[in-house]
């Protein structure tokens, strides 16, 4: 449901900006960038939810069982921490689109940043 909103508001942003690309293409990249990263930290979190709830559903061997025991045995797997890597990278680039306003707001000033 949310990566719905997350795709509608990037088809709508784009929408808008591709009418206005001659000036705003560098807003077409990062809209772009912000949107790649944030779909591939999803895709990987929805494929270790399938690996958690649909392939192993059952962990045999262990004291735990179920789902909850699979996240916690494997809570390092690949798509983990490539999910976690690409929304952190995400943070990072909004958090620089939110340091660019404040800088942009007053007057471009770096103590301001």
């Amino acid at each position: 449901m949310a990566y719905g909103v997350h795709a509608t508001l990037y088809i709508t942003a784009l929408t808008y900006l591709w009418s206005r690309r001659a000036q705003d293409w560098r807003w077409i990249v990062y809209a772009s960038l912000v949107f790649a990263v944030a779909s591939f930290g999803v895709g990987n979190a929805m494929q270790f939810s399938e690996m958690t709830y649909v392939d192993a559903a059952c962990v045999e061997g262990s004291k735990l069982e179920g789902p909850g025991a699979y996240a916690a045995l494997n809570g390092g797997v690949h798509p983990v921490t490539i999910s976690r890597t690409a929304f952190a990278l995400g943070c990072w680039l909004q958090d620089g689109l939110l340091l660019y306003r404040v800088w942009f707001i007053f007057d471009r000033s770096y103590i301001a940043v």
